[in-house]
């Protein structure tokens, strides 16, 4: 049998050169098309098998700077309706892929400051109603934990405070609506219970007290 013959260093080099080629081409067609992330990882190996290729490393930086320009907009989006976390992490990746990027690292910087702003925000207001909660200042109370869940929505204490709030403040509802009873007042009442019953839906006996108010109210 007849060895077969190597491939010459021409041969490789001419078949490197149109991999390299084929895959600037292709990378062209996915960037054209926004398929931004596969046409970087495309343009990369490129740029991988032909080091010293300026057209190869022209296209990853030109994509690597369009994929930060998209996750900056998407940044600002979050940043905007106050999505600190969110905005935090869109200005990193946007960073990642251009950390020269001046807007990315602006909006980084005051997303973080704000984001720790609102944290020390939902703590004092936690703190705030808990006082008014002591001093039985229901009212107060239920806004202040509701505060501290705009600011901190995965605080559960405050959660737990604002519904003991709720059901106190349903029971005193409650107690109205059965002093307007004793007075002929059904109308008055019915609305005391139905209040009762919208802040504590699990209020002992509430249901039964408005139907109640609620018959004698009509047959008035």
């Amino acid at each position: 049998e007849i060895a077969e013959e190597a491939p010459s260093a021409d041969n490789l080099a001419q078949h490197q050169l149109a991999t390299v080629a084929w895959l600037l081409a292709q990378g062209r067609e996915l960037t054209f098309n926004d398929q931004d992330h596969e046409a970087l990882m495309t343009f990369e190996q490129a740029l991988l098998l032909a080091p010293e290729s300026d057209v190869a490393l022209m296209w990853v930086g030109k994509t690597r700077m369009k994929i930060a320009s998209l996750l900056y907009e998407e940044a600002l989006e979050f940043h905007a309706s106050e999505n600190y976390p969110l905005a935090t992490e869109k200005y990193s990746q946007a960073l990642d892929m251009n950390p020269a990027h001046k807007g990315a690292q602006r909006g980084s910087e005051l997303a973080l400051r704000q984001s720790e702003y609102r944290v020390d925000l939902g703590k004092g207001y936690y703190v705030a109603g808990v006082r008014a909660l002591t001093d039985y200042w229901l009212e107060q109370a239920k806004a202040r934990f509701g505060y501290t869940r705009k600011y901190l929505p995965d605080h559960s204490r405050a959660l737990d405070r604002r519904n003991k709030v709720d059901g106190m403040l349903a029971s005193q509802r409650v107690v109205l609506g059965v002093d307007y009873m004793s007075r002929g007042l059904y109308a008055a009442a019915r609305n005391e219970f139905r209040l009762a019953q919208i802040l504590n839906t699990s209020t002992q006996g509430v249901q039964v007290k408005l139907e109640e108010a609620t018959r004698e109210a009509q047959a008035r």
